[in-house]
């Protein structure tokens, strides 16, 4: 018989075995920890504190679940809001903007911006002066919700990542949960995930601060930095998932 070349042997052809999925454990979202009476608690500290950084929480969490506000405690919270951002400290103005649809009280004046801006900048460069990782990939990602992404090298990348790593030996919840949602802020293509075991760590974490509630940096912020992470693990497992079912062209070998 002759050779006729556009007849292709399928035994010769070989197929690479597509990547099997990951298992996914985010058992750390809040939505799935939160009790009824942790919405109550966290709903009515909206409702009666004026605090942007517990409305923000909420709304990152489960924008559903927020209550009407009334306009007098909306200029109280853009009140303090004011406030915080002129003292320098752009956190409580960050996260607001998080939010989308972003609510009326971010409305800053630009010059009361800008002085925190600048402010987060200063404490950028001190941070990177003393090796302080956690503290400036948390500065950079406020600025980075705000617009105003700062410039970051491929070495201040490594720092930041090296960072995490560092913590997930350390197996410690909290700065993961800080960590990891500053990551997904600032990198989205970053491919973000957590072992079975960091994910109970994390898990372990959220729910010690919702029974106790007494947190020094507050039980509903590290909630909704964990929501933050557990969205990006499931974008992160979608493109893996999406990729693996997606087989190559067979190749053919050469004759």
């Amino acid at each position: 018989m002759s050779y006729n070349p556009d007849r292709i042997n399928i035994h010769e052809l070989t197929v690479e075995e597509p990547e099997k999925k990951e298992a996914l454990d985010i058992s750390f979202d809040p939505n799935n920890i939160f009790t009824d009476e942790d919405w109550d608690v966290l709903q009515n500290m909206v409702r009666f504190r004026h605090d942007s950084i517990q409305y923000s929480s909420l709304a990152i969490i489960d924008t559903n679940k927020l209550p009407e506000l009334s306009e007098v405690s909306i200029e109280r919270i853009k009140g303090s809001l004011i406030k915080s951002t002129n003292s320098g400290n752009l956190h409580a103005v960050a996260w607001a903007n998080y939010v989308k649809p972003t609510p009326k009280f971010v409305n800053i004046p630009d010059d009361i911006l800008q002085t925190g801006i600048k402010g987060a900048h200063k404490d950028m460069a001190q941070c990177k002066k003393s090796g302080n990782w956690r503290h400036f990939v948390e500065l950079a990602a406020w600025l980075t919700i705000m617009g105003h992404r700062p410039s970051l090298s491929q070495e201040d990348f490594e720092h930041i990542e090296a960072e995490l790593e560092s913590q997930k030996a350390k197996g410690y919840g909290g700065y993961m949960i800080e960590i990891g949602a500053a990551i997904a802020i600032i990198y989205p293509d970053y491919p973000l995930s957590f072992t079975l075991e960091q994910s109970k760590i994390i898990a372990d974490y959220i729910k010690k601060g919702t029974q106790e509630k007494s947190w020094s940096v507050e039980w509903y912020q590290f909630s909704a930095m964990a929501k933050i992470v557990a969205d990006k693990c499931r974008e992160v497992a979608a493109r893996k998932n999406l990729k693996s079912e997606t087989p190559p062209i067979p190749e053919a070998k050469q004759f």
